[in-house]
């Protein structure tokens, strides 16, 4: 257990050291809310597909998908808690406001990474 640890402690230094250097010239990759969601993410996928874990360059990757994402997300914030899926459904800007609500976001690119890297492996 002790072992582990200090294996995720040493992973999650890798991966953060990696997230530091991504596009650094980009006032977005330099947020600290972002560098920590990025770090977690390839965490937790490295823990989902430990035969793979982290590579060098998964960064890379994950930073068009994160830059994406957050681009399709500004200016979609409305209260959708709300309102009722019927009522959701009916109006395509809601629709795409609500799939693109930023209280998911994370999942979303975790899943949207995961496909990308299954892809390549």
């Amino acid at each position: 257990l002790w072992n582990e640890m200090l294996e995720d402690k040493d992973m999650r230094e890798t991966i953060y050291k990696d997230i530091v250097r991504t596009y650094q010239e980009y006032l977005f990759f330099n947020q600290k809310d972002v560098r920590n969601q990025m770090v977690s993410t390839l965490y937790y996928w490295s823990k989902t597909y430990p035969m793979f874990s982290y590579r060098q360059g998964m960064n890379e990757i994950l930073a068009v998908i994160y830059f994406v994402f957050y681009a399709e997300t500004a200016g979609k914030h409305d209260d959708l808690d709300k309102k009722k899926n019927s009522e959701i459904a009916e109006d395509p800007d809601t629709l795409v406001k609500f799939l693109y609500n930023e209280k998911h976001i994370n999942a979303d690119i975790f899943v949207i990474f995961e496909r990308v890297m299954s892809m390549g492996i």
